[in-house]
């Protein structure tokens, strides 16, 4: 809990995303997913109540402020959530100077979400390894505002 207290509390901003669309063809995204997620420049909050972490994603602020999700976890501890029909399971752990996402779903290929720092900037990197060892990475960068 302390990295996550220590280095993502507070709102960030969409700087730059890269190697997203060949990541979402990895796993399996829905040409519809893969256009959502290709235009989005998210908004992300964390936040941190006992030991809970509260994270909110506004996925294109500049176009739909309102459109939220907001999911509520315990580290270590798996959960479900839906977005917008796609039913997901995640396990978030805390270890070498990230959190990670374990994310399960019966559409698409289990992957990880890697949150980390690097110098002024909350890196998040979306992962997926082939059955063959082969790892495809997208990597987007954000920076503070609150």
């Amino acid at each position: 809990m302390d990295f996550i207290e220590q280095n993502m509390v507070g709102t960030w901003e969409h700087v730059s995303t890269e190697g997203m669309e060949q990541f979402l063809s990895k796993i399996g995204a829905s040409p519809l997913a893969t256009s959502i997620m290709l235009s989005s420049t998210p908004r992300l909050t964390f936040e941190v109540k006992g030991s809970e972490v509260v994270s909110t994603n506004v996925p294109t602020p500049s176009t739909d402020p309102d459109i939220l999700i907001t999911y509520t976890f315990k580290l270590d501890q798996e959960f479900e959530l839906n977005l917008n029909g796609l039913e997901v399971q995640m396990t978030v752990t805390c270890s070498d100077g990230k959190m990670t996402q374990l994310v399960r779903s019966q559409r698409l290929h289990s992957h990880r979400i890697e949150f980390s720092r690097h110098e002024k900037q909350l890196v998040q990197a979306f992962c997926y390894t082939d059955d063959d060892g082969v790892e495809t990475k997208a990597t987007l960068k954000y920076k503070r505002t609150k």
